[in-house]
């Protein structure tokens, strides 16, 4: 079972890097980037609160997804960007981009800094993989937050997966 769900993380992983060195590689200024909406979180955590179980499965699924998503890009922003030991030339050359296309790009840029994270991802990526993974909603919930959680602590991460922010975050921290 884990296997297949490193093989899932490793799998969704090489499409973002595909798909992050082909907009690069086309001159997509902006990469595309979800956010937990804000409303949607409070409802299922205050209903989560009040009742102990998530009876809103729909919307916990969508959130799921942005923050797998986003775990991912972060992972391969950081790569790209070097900060991770090493570059993926191969899939660098496969895809027609060098290494001074990268530093060229906005790409990555978020109000006058890259979005990677060195910081986070030791933590992140445990919880995308128990993300992936079989959980009922009521694990999903709690893994979502411990995920949430890590980005509050840093504004950046804050603003990079929840609509609002930190303030989003500590509105969120009262159910």
């Amino acid at each position: 079972m884990r296997e297949e769900i490193y093989e899932t993380y490793f799998s969704l992983r090489d499409e973002a890097m595909d798909k992050a060195l082909e907009d690069i590689r086309d001159g997509i200024e902006t990469q595309p980037w979800r956010l937990v909406p804000s409303g949607l979180a409070q409802r299922i955590w205050r209903e989560f609160a009040r009742l102990e179980q998530v009876r809103n499965e729909r919307g916990l699924e969508r959130i799921r997804s942005i923050v797998v998503e986003n775990i991912i890009k972060l992972d391969v922003n950081t790569e790209l960007c070097g900060h991770s030991g090493s570059l993926p030339t191969h899939e660098m050359a496969d895809q027609g981009v060098t290494e001074e296309s990268l530093e060229e790009t906005t790409y990555f840029d978020v109000g006058g800094s890259w979005r990677i994270s060195d910081f986070a991802l030791e933590r992140l990526v445990p919880l995308a993989l128990d993300l992936i993974g079989n959980a009922s909603p009521d694990e999903l919930i709690m893994v979502i937050d411990e995920v949430l959680s890590v980005a509050h602590a840093r504004s950046d991460l804050a603003s990079w997966f929840f609509e609002g922010g930190v303030a989003g975050l500590d509105e969120l921290g009262n159910y």
